[in-house]
């Protein structure tokens, strides 16, 4: 019986976002994979195995210990209350931006930077975050897919467009998440100085950067 392409999809979200947030690029790839090339043909897929297989190939660079637990949680929700699919997510669409887009990106790359200079692995805390989350903020398509990508891809900047109420609820969804992670006093610090810089550049004459608040 051949594995159907939903299934596989299934497959890659639950072992994705079964991972720790701190996990790199480059580990869940091999991930993936190891799913793909040893597990892609096999109709009746035992999760243990495949972690064992995972622990035995990648090594101690990952505790793979709670990842079976968080498979077996993750197998309760639909697919798209899951996360994105890294198969397909990592191959976003190249768009041309306009002004808010441009704005956009400047904004949210400027609050990256700034989650970034707070610890080696804030920035993947948020694109595991927004890998879990994306799924529940009523994006556009194509804006998901986008963010989708961004979160697992090797690229540290985003670099797409969506409505306005699209991009206002991603910064709404980080701002949320560096509340909790660093306090509200130190959130509106970094919104502040992000929106300062993107008053900086030409295109925010044509759209405030304040306007995604």
């Amino acid at each position: 019986m051949n594995v159907t392409t939903e299934e596989r999809s299934l497959r890659r979200r639950l072992i994705y976002n079964a991972m720790p947030a701190d996990t790199s690029i480059e580990i869940v790839q091999q991930c993936i994979d190891i799913l793909e090339n040893e597990f892609g043909e096999t109709p009746d897929i035992r999760y243990s195995q495949l972690v064992k297989r995972l622990g035995e190939s990648i090594g101690s660079s990952i505790n793979f210990g709670p990842v079976l637990g968080r498979i077996m949680m993750l197998r309760n929700k639909t697919p798209d209350d899951i996360g994105p699919d890294p198969g397909v997510a990592a191959k976003p669409a190249t768009v041309s931006l306009d002004s808010k887009g441009v704005v956009f990106a400047c904004l949210f790359n400027a609050i990256c930077h700034q989650v970034s200079s707070r610890g080696a692995t804030r920035i993947l805390e948020l694109k595991k975050h927004f890998a879990s989350a994306a799924s529940g903020l009523d994006l556009s398509t194509d804006c998901k897919e986008s963010l989708a990508g961004w979160t697992i891809g090797d690229a540290a900047e985003v670099s797409f467009s969506g409505e306005v109420a699209d991009l206002q609820r991603i910064v709404n969804s980080a701002f949320v998440w560096m509340c909790n992670k660093f306090g509200p006093v130190e959130t509106d610090k970094i919104l502040h100085r992000a929106i300062h810089v993107a008053e900086q550049i030409p295109e925010s004459f044509e759209f405030s950067p304040k306007e995604l608040m």
